[in-house]
């Protein structure tokens, strides 16, 4: 086997090893570089080029080869890689707290943040609360349903002839993950609701009916 053949091997295998995309730490880089990469910076590996050298951008802006034997280095763990995403979702300081909206149609569990619409709240909302909120709104004005192939809760408005879409996304919320969907964000006047207590005839105290109450009154079922 001649040198060219040996070479040619040698780049096909870390062109195996180190592809597109995958995420590496620089350990240490070689002396002889003028102006060396800190030692821990991660990267991402653009491309192997013929000759072996480990082509990176990395997260500092800095764009450079990198030269197995020369420089020191290695691909992310899968632990790594879990807490590097856990880092890229959004993030928000949420408040449990019970929202409603000025249709009347009962009182939603979801996290409330800083963002605001025209002054009213932007919620988010779990699986559960959303399931309850898309048997609530379907009327006439407005046909709630779920898309589980596109984790996607669909509002139609039929007299307006158009459609809302809320997909479902991970949030990172007081520090635990959660996959929440944003139902009426910057559309609805969601606000968050007060309990109301109003004495009857009888001094007995009158609460604000619950969802599940209105959902049963009404007779509303969920169209999927």
């Amino acid at each position: 086997m001649n040198d060219f053949e040996r070479l040619s091997r040698m780049a096909n295998r870390i062109k195996a090893e180190y592809p597109e995309g995958t995420r590496i730490l620089l350990i240490e880089m070689g002396d002889d570089d003028p102006r060396p990469i800190p030692q821990n910076t991660r990267g991402t590996v653009k491309f192997v080029d013929d000759m072996g050298t480990v082509h990176c951008s990395f997260d500092n802006g800095r764009n450079l080869g990198l030269v197995r034997g020369a420089d020191r280095f290695r691909k992310l763990t899968e632990q790594e890689l879990e807490e590097e995403a856990l880092e890229r979702r959004s993030k928000i300081v949420g408040i449990s707290t019970s929202l409603t909206t000025d249709s009347g149609y009962g009182c939603f569990e979801g996290y409330t943040t800083s963002n605001k619409w025209n002054g009213w709240q932007c919620p988010l909302f779990n699986k559960e609360n959303a399931d309850k909120i898309c048997k609530v709104y379907n009327n006439e004005f407005c046909q709630m349903r779920y898309d589980e192939e596109n984790d996607c809760y669909i509002a139609d408005y039929p007299v307006d002839e158009y459609s809302e879409k809320y997909e479902g996304r991970d949030y990172v919320v007081n520090g635990k993950v959660e996959h929440l969907y944003a139902i009426g964000s910057h559309e609805w006047c969601w606000a968050m609701a007060e309990q109301e207590e109003i004495e009857d005839e009888n001094n007995a105290i009158c609460v604000e009916e619950s969802t599940e109450e209105l959902i049963e009154e009404s007779g509303i079922t969920q169209s999927m």
